[in-house]
């Protein structure tokens, strides 16, 4: 049987703010084509086997058929120290300029995207990958334990970058490497903060 990823993407956007920026729900379904996208392409470049379930703001009823300890859990958010899902959970507050963040908290390791940093389609499905990395790779575990995480890692190339993310970035075979062998290691998470 292959492995199953699942990623639950959770909207804290108000309806007034989703307007603002357009994201709409033909928006979110372009992002989850875009992001399983990559995957397929973290599949196509490691050699790693695994199926790829993208659910936007999930119910509780699909939180219990497809959470596993697996899983990942980015949230879309704005960039608002009192709207901070890291923040909400006893993490500390993101940076002012960030585009994401992704920090343990009291209740595991959250992550988070803000739609301030840029909503290009390509933009935000690299900010949720990117995240997802810091998610596996250096604040859930220490597989990448330098001192900025996966931003030195291989030069910070790719979707590992340090620099503001554009959209024109590409899935390095280091990236799809790392994310193939760790994508489904089990992460400590708070499933009651998904809803």
């Amino acid at each position: 049987m292959t492995p199953q990823f699942t990623l639950f993407l959770v909207s804290h956007l108000d309806n007034a703010t989703k307007e603002q920026y357009g994201f709409d729900v033909a928006r979110m379904e372009a992002l989850s084509d875009h992001v399983t996208g990559l995957f397929r392409q973290v599949r196509s470049l490691s050699g790693v086997s695994f199926s790829t379930t993208v659910i936007w703001d999930p119910t509780s009823g699909e939180v219990d058929r497809y959470w596993r300890e697996s899983s990942g859990i980015v949230h879309v958010s704005l960039n608002n120290g009192s709207r901070s899902v890291v923040r909400r959970a006893g993490g500390p507050t993101p940076p002012n300029n960030a585009q994401g963040f992704t920090a343990q908290t009291p209740k595991g390791v959250v992550a988070e995207v803000y739609i301030e940093g840029g909503n290009t389609l390509k933009g935000m499905g690299h900010r949720i990958f990117h995240e997802l990395m810091h998610f596996k790779l250096d604040v859930g575990q220490g597989v990448v334990t330098s001192q900025n995480g996966i931003h030195d890692f291989g030069g910070g190339a790719g979707l590992a970058t340090g620099n503001p993310i554009r959209g024109t970035e590409t899935l390095t075979t280091t990236n799809a490497s790392l994310m193939g062998g760790h994508l489904l290691d089990k992460i400590k998470m708070a499933k009651t903060s998904l809803l």
